[in-house]
């Protein structure tokens, strides 16, 4: 009896889950549907209630993703779902087939489905070995607002009437510069445009007045000019057969023909002879994998934010007129050896249009500068950087740049160090034996550094690893930070084994027995994952 009154008593909350579920309003049933990966998964909830097995055909969103396992299930798949469908309009409609090894017969009928339906978003990825052909009528569509295509073939002369468009994404796809003005003259609200791995170009003319943001990337073609007066955000990645010459004049016409630019990315790029970036707009500006750039010109008063990481000329190089700049990243190589004339006074140049920077990180060449500075005694402004990351510190051979960043640093709150590590093998135990080179360094500083007396809260040291021979000198710097920053309230020592047990218990013993000038510090040590 007890038995069947507990089955009873289970078959009663079910029932009473069940209803809960079912009282749910369609729309918002509808609502939580959308939100599946895929409509294959819509369709398993079916099974939750009765009232739930018809409610995925009338989610406005379908999603197609596969094959699983076939070609011919995934395609079964799309055309029942597509008979039994039921909602008189489509949000989003997204195709994505990975395995497909020729164009899909039924491409065209199912975008004119999409397309009665008075769809929105229209996402087509195909990864096949032939391009599908966009159906004509997909090009006068008034109710699109999003499209993107992957390896779909555009008609070079039809006329475009995409008029609520907003974004639009085209990757590996040949493009003609006709195609590219039809789709500008036919979009009359395009916001956001992304031309990714597309070929066929000459002269590339991006001209829109409703335009704010764009990506280029891995585009070949001989000529480019952009001229859209509402433009905010431009990337340029990885342009190919284009003259260094003319992209030179390209960037530079650019900048006057996009008066409001406020973000201007170029990365992967070794085309520049002397690039000039002149903006009174520009606040973001990256210049990233960039190489053999004899001249880089800059003088952007409202420039905020400043990344550069490949290969430049110290010597021809200025950055200049950079007063608004808080946040720099600068992981630059030089095109001759430091040991070979870059010398202090150029390391001082660029210090200089940096002193104002609220939140710095640097790499190796300047490290390599930082450590000439301050054993040569060579003073140079004081840095405002309230933030500052090293990249790339060796212990055994820079640790005079960690000094000087400290001594130059006045009101530096958070320090963070990437150690550059060496693969040598040691025992864990050997490995923190300090009575080794370098030992001495940390222990001789008796200087005065502003910054560990009242401002210095946070440092993070990453890369500390058994493997190398230098962890003994970052020890050595942790016990020196311990031992003199006054405000210290968290010092975390991140190791790079993910199986370093032995080794981190040893590391925490050696850390918690160094005495602290902090009451409130605390010292965390994080294992990798």
């Amino acid at each position: 009896m007890e038995v069947e009154k507990e089955i009873r008593n289970k078959r009663l909350k079910l029932q009473a889950k069940e209803d809960r579920i079912s009282a749910l309003p369609d729309a918002l049933i509808h609502h939580i549907l959308s939100f599946l990966t895929s409509t294959k998964e819509a369709i398993q909830t079916s099974v939750l209630s009765k009232r739930w097995q018809n409610q995925w055909t009338r989610v406005p969103v379908l999603v197609f993703c596969g094959p699983v396992r076939s070609e011919e299930n995934f395609s079964k798949l799309i055309d029942t779902t597509l008979i039994l469908y039921d909602c008189s309009k489509i949000k989003k409609f997204h195709i994505q087939n990975y395995h497909c090894l020729k164009r899909d017969p039924q491409f065209s009928a199912r975008i004119r489905f999409a397309t009665k339906k008075h769809v929105e978003v229209l996402i087509l990825d195909f990864y096949s070995s032939k391009a599908n052909k966009l159906p004509r009528f997909l090009f006068n569509n008034a109710s699109l607002v999003k499209l993107k295509t992957m390896n779909c073939k555009y008609m070079p002369n039809v006329m475009v009437n995409w008029r609520s468009l907003k974004k639009l994404k085209i990757e590996n796809s040949r493009l003609t510069d006709q195609t590219i003005k039809n789709v500008f003259s036919g979009s009359p609200l395009l916001e956001s445009l992304q031309l990714n791995s597309c070929v066929g170009f000459d002269h590339l003319v991006i001209a829109s007045k409703s335009l704010k943001r764009s990506v280029l990337w891995e585009l070949e073609f001989s000529d480019i000019e952009i001229s859209c007066p509402n433009l905010k955000e431009l990337t340029l990645a990885q342009l190919n057969n284009v003259n260094e010459t003319l992209l030179d004049k390209a960037i530079a016409n650019i900048l006057c023909g996009c008066p409001v630019l406020e973000s201007l990315e170029i990365s992967n790029c070794d085309l520049f002879d002397e690039l000039v970036i002149a903006s009174t707009s520009l606040k973001r500006l990256g210049l990233s994998e960039i190489y053999h750039i004899y001249v880089i010109e800059t003088s952007c008063p409202n420039l905020e934010k400043l990344k550069l990481s490949g290969v430049l000329n110290f010597k021809t190089s200025k950055l200049t007129n950079l007063p608004s700049l808080i946040y720099a990243d600068l992981d630059v190589e030089p095109c001759v050896a430091i040991e070979k004339g870059i010398d202090e006074s150029l390391g001082k140049q660029i210090l200089l249009q940096l002193e104002h920077v609220k939140e710095l990180k640097i790499g190796r060449p300047l490290i390599k500068i930082l450590s000439a500075l301050e054993v040569g005694g060579i003073s140079c402004p004081l840095f405002k950087s309230k933030c500052l990351t090293l990249n790339y510190v060796d212990f055994d051979k820079h640790p005079a740049a960690v000094a000087y960043a400290l001594r130059n640093s006045i009101m530096l709150q958070e320090l963070i160090i990437n150690v550059s590590t060496r693969h040598w093998s040691f025992n864990a135990t050997d490995v923190l034996d300090l009575n080794d080179f370098g030992e001495n360094y940390w222990k001789s500083k008796e200087t005065f550094f502003h910054c560990l007396v009242s401002h210095l809260k946070i440092v993070k040291i990453f890369g500390f690893s058994k493997r190398d021979k230098k962890c003994r000198l970052v020890v050595n710097f942790v016990e020196f930070l311990l031992k003199n920053a006054r405000v210290l309230e968290k010092l975390v020592v991140k190791i790079s084994e993910k199986r370093g047990t032995e080794f981190a218990f040893n590391v925490s013993e050696k850390l918690l027995s160094f005495p602290r000038c902090s009451q409130h510090a605390i010292v965390e040590l994080v294992c990798a994952k």
